[in-house]
């Protein structure tokens, strides 16, 4: 079994996860969090180590994956839910709050106003997207 779990916005550290770390064998979290918690075993490795571990061992273990943000925005979790399924792999997904649910609480506007895209390994930016829209979120590294 996989439980992904969103990190929410913040600092990656694994102390700030607000689900119980204890209820799993295995915690797998990308190589930017800080594993400053008492669990025993804690992998951190980057997305494609990350993706294969759970495709192998989820269902043998109960791991929880640790994400950045929400699972759903710009995230790898939609890709590692895939291989899931595809492997009929049990899963559960924790929602945590993304940057872009915060601005739009924060700042009061609909989110069909609003055009989100990431810069995150991309060379070219097609700016009509942008031209559609009242408001335009950027997410960058």
């Amino acid at each position: 079994m996989v439980t992904i779990i969103g990190g929410g916005i913040g600092a990656s550290k694994l102390s700030r996860i607000k689900a119980d770390l204890a209820a799993y064998e295995t915690i797998v979290c990308d190589k930017s969090f800080e594993a400053d918690t008492a669990h025993t075993r804690v992998i951190s490795v980057g997305f494609l180590e990350a993706r294969n571990y759970l495709l192998q061992n989820g269902k043998s273990e109960n791991i929880g994956y640790i994400v950045t943000g929400s699972p759903f925005f710009y995230s790898g979790a939609t890709s590692v839910i895939r291989g899931l399924r595809e492997a009929c792999i049990p899963y559960s997904v924790i929602y945590a709050e993304s940057s872009k649910d915060y601005l739009v609480r924060a700042l009061q506007i609909p989110e069909n106003e609003i055009v989100a895209l990431s810069l995150h390994g991309r060379e070219a930016l097609d700016l009509r997207a942008f031209m559609s829209r009242k408001y335009t979120f950027l997410l960058c590294d």
